[in-house]
């Protein structure tokens, strides 16, 4: 698998995350202050790297060098997102830095390198259940909050749809999916479906 390059000139933030996740993630990760080039002045890690996530203000010799070398990740064909303290289409690097873990967790295991996840963290896991909530509740809409739940094929089907997501227990969906006929009134149905889903 390779590795994330995450590449900060600001120290202090840098040694922050990395003191806090020493040998956490240097199986997936390498972080650095500056980039090392090779004797054709080649950004050489850049051809070991999956992505590179790199201040937009990154600067050699007191020169910011940011288009300089995006445009060799591009060379390379290596994804590179930009990250700042600055508003704009970057990535806020407060953002970046808290769910940074999230993101290496999430790409241990799939391999899947999702910007979204960098921005939102833990909210970009949520919004297909929350649309699929959203779908539920509409369906839901004609009958009485105290009414017995009636749940038909379509209702049943965004259910089974929707547990899965929340990590629900497989041996545990088709017990569930049979007690709730009856079990709850709409209202309280609604309230267990927002308890998952938080």
């Amino acid at each position: 698998m390779k590795k994330i390059l995450l590449v900060d000139n600001y120290k202090t933030r840098l040694e922050h995350f990395t003191t806090e996740y020493a040998n956490t993630y240097d199986d997936i990760l390498v972080a650095t202050e500056t980039l090392e080039k090779d004797s054709n002045g080649a950004y050489f890690q850049l051809k070991e790297s999956a992505l590179l996530l790199l201040h937009k203000n990154y600067f050699e010799n007191g020169l910011i060098v940011t288009d300089k070398i995006v445009e060799s990740a591009k060379v390379n064909e290596i994804i590179c997102f930009l990250f700042s303290g600055e508003e704009g289409e970057v990535i806020p690097v407060e953002a970046m830095y808290k769910n940074l873990p999230i993101f290496l967790n999430n790409y241990k295991k799939t391999e899947k390198i999702i910007e979204e996840i960098l921005r939102y963290g833990k909210l970009y896991f949520l919004e297909e259940p929350l649309k699929i909530r959203e779908e539920i509740f509409k369906e839901l809409f004609e009958q009485k909050s105290d009414d017995p739940l009636e749940l038909n094929n379509n209702l049943l089907n965004k259910i089974k749809k929707l547990l899965p997501l929340l990590k629900y227990p497989d041996e545990l969906i088709s017990q569930a999916l049979q007690n709730l006929n009856g079990k709850y009134s709409v209202e309280k149905f609604k309230e267990k479906i927002d308890y998952l889903i938080k």
